[in-house]
C-alpha cells in the first residue's frame, strides 16, 4: 500500500534533517566526485574559461532556458548561499527567496540524492573559483514566466507526500531515494546513481504536453534540447539496449564508443567525459547492473527530416 506524508510532515521532516546536518563536516573529494556525476558542469558552463557561470541554453517546447550562474561568486553565484539554500533547491526545486524553479533543472531527479551528497557538492563548487557574470534571462512567453504557476505542474509531478513502494515511486514525489530491499546492493547504488544523480530519466524519458515525464515510457527514448535524440536504453532487444553486453556497456561508459565502432556525440558525449568515465570501476559496474534490469519498452525516437536539416 502507498504511503504518503502530509505537507506539514514533510516541512518538519526537512527542518530536522537541517538540524540533524547542523555540525556535518563536508567531504570535498566525495563533493567533487558527486559533482562529476550530476552533470554540473555540463549545463553549467557554455565558456570553458567560465566554469559554472551558466549560459548554456536548454531549448523546449516551452521556449529556451539558460542554466544560471552557480559558481561561487556571492554576487552572481551561489557564494552567499546558506546550506538549508542549496538543498532546498537542489531537492526541493525553490529558490532561496521560496520562488519555484522551472522543471528544465532536474529537481525531480536530484530530489532523490542524500543530504550528505549535495552539502559535499555545494563544498566543492565553493572551493572552486568565482565567476562574476550575470546569468542570462530565460527566452520564454509571458505566460510561463509566472512562476507561480508551476505550482500547478508541482502538483501533478512533484508531490510534496513521498510514495514509498511502487514502481512510481521514483519520478513524482519529493524524498531521498529509498533502496528496494528485494535487490542488490549493486542494483540499489546503480539505481541511486542514474536515477538521482545522473538523472538518465530526465533526457532518456518523454514527456507529456505539460512537461511530465511518462513514466510507463521510462527510459525509453525522447527528443531533447529541440534537436537531439536520447535514445532508448531499456531492455527491449530491437529498440532498445537489451542485446547490448556487459563489455558493451563498460566500454561505452569509460569512452563513449559504441558497439559498432561509432562514438557518441553532443550532450550524451559530455556525461561520458565528465561522469561516467570518471566513475570507480564499482559504480560503473552498479549502474550497468541497473540499466540491464530495466524493464523493457518498445519505442523508436527519431527526429523530423525537418529538424535534421536545421540541426
Amino acid at each position: 500500500m502507498a504511503l504518503y506524508n502530509s505537507p506539514m510532515k514533510t516541512t518538519l521532516t526537512f527542518l530536522l534533517a537541517l538540524l540533524s546536518l547542523s555540525s556535518y563536516s563536508s567531504d570535498l573529494e566525495n563533493g567533487k566526485y558527486m559533482f562529476q556525476a550530476s552533470g554540473c558542469m555540463n549545463c553549467h558552463t557554455a565558456n570553458r574559461n567560465e566554469p559554472l557561470a551558466g549560459g548554456v541554453k536548454i531549448a523546449t517546447p516551452f521556449g529556451n532556458f539558460y542554466a544560471p550562474n552557480i559558481s561561487s561568486d556571492p554576487e552572481f553565484g551561489i557564494g552567499k548561499w546558506s546550506d538549508e539554500d542549496f538543498l532546498k533547491a537542489v531537492k526541493r526545486g525553490l529558490s532561496p527567496k521560496n520562488q519555484y524553479y522551472y522543471p528544465a533543472f532536474p529537481f525531480s531527479a536530484y530530489t532523490k540524492l542524500s543530504d550528505e551528497d549535495v552539502l559535499d557538492i555545494k563544498a566543492y563548487i565553493l572551493s572552486l573559483a568565482p565567476q562574476k557574470k550575470a546569468s542570462l534571462p530565460h527566452e520564454i512567453n509571458f505566460l510561463f514566466r509566472q512562476r507561480k504557476l508551476m505550482f500547478f505542474w508541482r502538483a501533478l509531478n512533484f508531490k510534496k507526500g513521498h510514495l514509498t513502494s511502487g514502481e512510481m515511486r521514483t519520478f513524482k514525489y519529493q524524498g531521498e531515494f529509498k533502496p528496494d530491499k528485494n535487490r542488490s546492493e549493486e542494483w540499489n547504488r546503480g539505481a541511486y546513481l542514474a536515477e538521482a544523480a545522473f538523472h538518465c530519466t530526465e533526457c532518456h524519458t518523454p514527456r507529456n504536453k505539460l512537461g511530465g515525464l511518462k513514466t510507463k515510457q521510462w527510459m525509453g527514448g525522447a527528443i531533447f534540447d529541440g534537436n537531439e535524440v536520447a535514445g532508448n536504453i531499456t531492455s527491449h532487444p530491437e529498440s532498445g539496449k537489451g542485446n547490448w553486453t556487459t563489455e558493451d556497456w563498460t566500454l561505452f561508459l569509460e569512452s563513449g564508443e559504441l558497439p559498432d565502432g561509432d562514438e557518441v556525440s553532443g550532450d550524451m558525449y559530455r556525461v561520458v567525459r565528465n561522469g561516467t568515465a570518471k566513475l570507480t570501476e564499482e559504480d560503473r559496474m552498479a549502474l550497468i547492473t541497473y540499466l540491464k534490469d530495466l524493464k523493457s519498452v518498445n519505442r523508436t525516437v527519431k527526429l523530423k527530416e525537418s529538424t535534421k536539416e536545421n540541426k
